[in-house]
Parts: C-alpha cells; structure tokens; sequence
C-alpha cells in the first residue's frame, strides 16, 4: 500500500469528495503536454483543477519573486527562484503527460512536494526581505 492511500477507508488521498463520480477525460499526452505550457494547464485540461492550481500557483510565484529579486539587488536568490520555477514547469508538463497516460504512478509533483517547494520558494524570499531591512539604504 503506497502512503497516499487511506488505510481506513482504501481511497486515495489525492480524491475529493464526489470525484470517484467524474472521469478523467481521454487526453493523448501530446495535447497535456501543450496543454502544460500554461503553468497548470495541462492538469486543468485533464480536470485536475485543484493540481493545476497549486501547479501554477507555485511556477508564477517562484517566477515572479525571481523576476523581482533579479531587477532588484538579489540576483543570487533571484536566480534560484527562476530556476526552481522552470524546472517546476518542466516537471508539470511532465507529470500532465503522465496523468493523460494514466500513469499516476510516475506523477512527480505530488501534493507534499509542492508543499515543501513552496515552503522553499517563501523562505527564500523571506531571506531575501530580512536581509534587505538590515542594508543601509542606497543614496
């Protein structure tokens, strides 16, 4: 039994309730895929809406801090942010071609993971802030 399965009851925790009535639309993978070049829009294709929003929830995020923190005078975290979301858009399109081959399985950006990536991308930029107050301004 994996660990997202509920030993109580048999149901996967990634099922809400009143899921088990909606069927996961046939989607070839090619079309998640371009689907996913919106952040998320491959799991919204495939009806995954609560994925897709955490999805894209955290690329803009990891996207937009990093775009402020490289105009700004923290490029080294800005840098960090950008990378982490382009590679978290990598890994979606990935995974929305997976759920569209129904290989749930091979799915990589679980919610724990997004989770814990998102905790990232906030502590970065809490670094970011703290070591901004502490900086003389620049005349």
């Amino acid at each position: 039994m994996t660990s997202d399965i509920c030993r109580s009851c048999d149901t996967s925790i990634y099922r809400t309730f009143g899921a088990e009535d909606e069927i996961r639309p046939a989607v070839e993978p090619a079309t998640a895929a371009l689907w996913g070049l919106l952040p998320g829009g491959g799991h919204f294709k495939l009806k995954e809406a609560g994925l897709g929003l955490a999805v894209a929830g955290l690329i803009l995020s990891a996207l937009a801090f990093g775009v402020l923190m490289v105009s700004g005078n923290r490029r080294p975290l800005g840098f960090v942010l950008l990378l982490l979301g382009v590679v978290a858009w990598a890994i979606s399109i990935y995974d929305a071609t997976r759920f569209a081959a129904d290989n749930d399985d091979a799915v990589l950006l679980r919610p724990r993971v997004i989770t814990a990536v998102m905790g990232i991308v906030f502590a970065i930029v809490i670094v970011a802030a703290v070591s901004i107050t502490g900086e003389e301004p620049i005349p």
